[in-house]
């Protein structure tokens, strides 16, 4: 079990390639919004770049599914 507030992978030349962070809530626009985790995989000119599958299958906390496909 890892615990900790965020996760960076670098490659050998020291460059963050993947990260994987917990942004705060706050406000924006006078509207509250919920702390949010992000994720970012980042390609070797420093672009973000992200390869996602073809469905996304949510379970909620009554084990209940939800399948989304594009």
């Amino acid at each position: 079990m890892l615990h900790g507030r965020g996760l960076e992978v670098v490659d050998d030349q020291g460059r963050v390639r993947a990260s994987l962070k917990i942004q705060p809530g706050g406000t924006a626009n006078g509207q509250p919004y919920p702390e949010t985790v992000i994720l970012r995989l980042i390609d070797p000119t420093g672009r973000p770049s992200v390869a996602a599958s073809a469905s996304l299958k949510l379970t909620n906390k009554d084990g209940q599914e939800q399948l989304i496909k594009p």
